[in-house]
């Protein structure tokens, strides 16, 4: 939601502007009752200290003063309930926490209206298996193996068999799985196999690392998949 609405700064997320300017658009604000924002980075005032994603010049404070009171006003006084989309629940969930507490505790509230909050993405990897589907799938796994995964490696292969396990929890031992490992060089450890947990080398190399054979092997895997749905998985 990249704008200017701020007087001209260059910001990347202006959720507070964004409200004010629409529930006060003169032209068509007065027939409006529900707005969407759909989002994936904080409000103004909300980004977590240290964090080196959606940083945000204005961390603090907005820029032109608005605040989680102010915007949650406006809304009231104009009669307009507000859903909150976001495909980064993690960054955006204090933003959408407290315009839902101020929103029910406004004193206008007389129908105690609740802010609507939709996650557009998956929030717990327990959920990834399920939310495949039913059909058979080709499943790639793009690995890296280079030396910065030294101390990761064992976590990797941790997490590659935990998820043909919930894979086969689910039903799905129809499941193809195909391995790419990649440092310097791209190696298909597994084709197109039965997904299972049997006990499967997956070795460590070390080298440096390029994606582009990664890239290469990987589209050949695609491109043999045989009449199957395919997912792939990057680490």
């Amino acid at each position: 939601m990249t704008n200017n609405l701020s007087g001209g700064y260059d910001i990347a997320e202006d959720i507070l502007s964004v409200v004010h300017r629409c529930a006060s658009w003169t032209s068509w604000s007065s027939m409006m009752k529900f707005m969407i924002v759909v989002t994936d980075a904080p409000a103004h005032g909300f980004v977590c200290v240290g964090s080196l994603n959606n940083a945000d010049t204005f961390p603090q404070v907005h820029p032109n003063g608005y605040t989680v009171a102010s915007t949650v006003d406006v809304l009231i006084h104009n009669g307009i309930d507000l859903a909150l989309c976001s495909y980064n629940p993690q960054a955006t969930g204090r933003t959408e926490e407290a315009l839902a507490k101020q929103y029910v505790k406004h004193d206008d509230n007389i129908h105690q209206r609740e802010i609507i909050r939709i996650p557009l993405i998956l929030t717990h990897q327990e959920d990834v298996s399920p939310a495949l589907g039913d059909r058979s799938q080709h499943i790639i796994f793009v690995l890296d193996n280079s030396g910065s995964m030294a101390i990761h490696w064992a976590g990797v292969e941790n997490a590659f068999r935990q998820f043909c396990e919930q894979r086969l929890n689910c039903q799905c031992s129809s499941d193809l799985a195909s391995v790419v490992q990649f440092d310097c060089q791209a190696v298909v450890a597994f084709r197109q196999e039965g997904i299972c947990t049997e006990a499967r080398s997956l070795d460590f190399r070390g080298g440096g690392t390029y994606y582009t054979p990664a890239a290469q092997e990987t589209e050949k895997l695609v491109l043999e998949t045989p009449g199957h749905c395919f997912g792939m998985y990057l680490a």
